[in-house]
Formats: C-alpha cells, structure tokens, sequence
C-alpha cells in the first residue's frame, strides 16, 4: 500500500485536558478538530499501512478509557472510532468524514467502545 492519510470521528464528550492528553500521547496526530457537541475529527500523519491507525486508534480507546476526577467525581469516558482512508475510501472531505462517521455509528450499535473501518 502506498501512504494513506486516516481520518477518524469519534463520539465522545471531551474534557480539555483529555483533549491535550491525546495530543502529547498521539504523536502521529496531524489535526484534533471539534465538529459537534460529542464528536470529533482526528487526521492523522500517512501511515503505510491499515494496521498502524488502527494500533493508534487502540491507543486513543487506551487514553480515553482512563478515568478522570472532576470536582471530586470520578469520570469514566467511552468513545466508539470510525477510521477511513484517503485516498483508499474517499478523495473528498466531506466523503472522508461521512465514512468515518458511518463506521463510527456501526460500531456505537455495539454498545462497547471501539473502532471500525
């Protein structure tokens, strides 16, 4: 395969310190963007290959997963990861994002945090 751009939404509803926590973790990460309320668009640098965005998108589960204490509750933040590549999926933003968002909406059916192509 040659080099494919990933893009990934994901639903979940994102504090600002787990926000930067996946940037510093992430170092792949290209763009974190907030779209709506609990979702999110992340577009991470070319990977050579499917696998390597999904062992990011395990390790985004890994961080998101890790409670949290907000005045003195504990937070525990799940989040279900739709994956798409560019050019392999799509050539067009708004395609990119709609796939993504599908494999997301798939996966949220399952009712258990995870990812899907």
């Amino acid at each position: 395969l040659s080099k494919m751009i990933t893009v990934s939404t994901i639903k979940l509803t994102c504090h600002p310190v787990r926000a930067k926590r996946l940037k510093e973790s992430i170092t792949c990460l290209e763009i974190l963007a907030h779209l709506e309320a609990s979702e999110f668009a992340i577009i991470l640098k070319p990977v050579e290959q499917k696998q390597n965005a999904i062992n990011i998108a395990e390790s985004i589960l890994d961080i998101i997963s890790q409670p949290m204490v907000l005045e003195g509750y504990k937070i525990y933040i799940t989040a279900s990861i739709g994956i798409t590549f560019y050019p392999l999926n799509d050539i067009t933003v708004d395609g990119l994002l709609k796939n993504a968002s599908a494999a997301s909406s798939r996966i949220r059916s399952y009712r258990k945090p995870s990812y899907a192509q």
